[in-house]
């Protein structure tokens, strides 16, 4: 209940875009914007940068926009700001955005906030307050900007033992954070494996804090061999198959 609540209000803040992909890519106008998530945290004074590119054969104008993650959380603008808010781009050029971060009196925890980085049509450029639904909602990539104040380490993800397999053929597997747990989000992978290797993975997913549990859904690539089971490995490890693979010592066979 809590996902299905959590994946309706980000829907609804996002309104009618759909590139809220891990790409942050948006082919339709040649916006590209790296990195694909942003964490900013304690002794970053600065916040970070993002780097956006112009893929284009055309010049291209936009501007940055801020969405909070949820109705309830406050207004982005109190705690995040951008230089420069809008820029201009020749055809293949990439300029950086500084993301400045004021941290609020007394915040501990993790704040979120979406970045839109929002195409501004030519009838836009004189008045950018203007909205323009068609295009540039429609095609602005979108990322997750992260504060983390007071946050040691990264929180602890637990994978519930068994693996379901469906009448489909496809692999289930269900993550979790612990009960009282401080409320941080993990970003990485699952993978599900048995015995011969990797079966299938699920790559740059983030468990929100508002989520308490997520189901995955996996297709193997392949006839399955002995017990199954899953493991989740923080994305900032960089891990390898080998190591996905590795079988946790105290979980039991499916």
């Amino acid at each position: 209940m809590k996902h299905a609540l959590f994946v309706s209000t980000v829907t609804a803040f996002l309104g009618f875009t759909a590139l809220t992909s891990p790409s942050a890519h948006a082919d339709a106008i040649g916006l590209t914007v790296a990195p694909t998530r942003l964490v900013i945290a304690d002794g970053q004074r600065f916040g970070g940068t993002i780097l956006v590119a112009n893929r284009s054969d055309q010049p291209m104008r936009f501007r940055v926009q801020f969405r909070p993650s949820s109705a309830t959380e406050p207004d982005p603008a109190t705690w995040l700001k951008a230089a420069p808010r809008s820029m201009l781009l020749a055809p293949g050029e990439a300029q950086t955005i500084r993301m400045i971060t004021q941290v609020p009196a007394g915040f501990t925890g993790e704040r979120r906030a979406y970045v839109a980085f929002i195409p501004m049509p030519a009838e836009e450029v004189a008045d950018p307050q203007l909205a323009s639904a068609s295009l540039s909602v429609l095609t602005a990539p979108v990322i997750p900007v992260i504060l983390r104040v007071g946050v040691a380490g990264e929180p602890q993800i637990l994978v519930d033992q068994q693996v379901k397999a469906g009448p489909d053929g496809l692999l289930t597997a269900t993550v979790r954070r612990p009960d009282g747990q401080p409320a941080v989000s993990s970003h990485g992978d699952l993978a599900v494996c048995d015995a011969a290797g990797l079966l299938g993975r699920v790559t740059a997913t983030t468990l929100w804090p508002e989520v308490q549990a997520r189901e995955y859904t996996v297709k193997p690539t392949r006839e399955i061999a002995g017990p199954t089971w899953a493991t989740w490995i923080p994305r900032k490890d960089s891990p390898t198959t080998t190591r996905a693979c590795q079988r946790p010592a105290a979980q039991p066979a499916r």
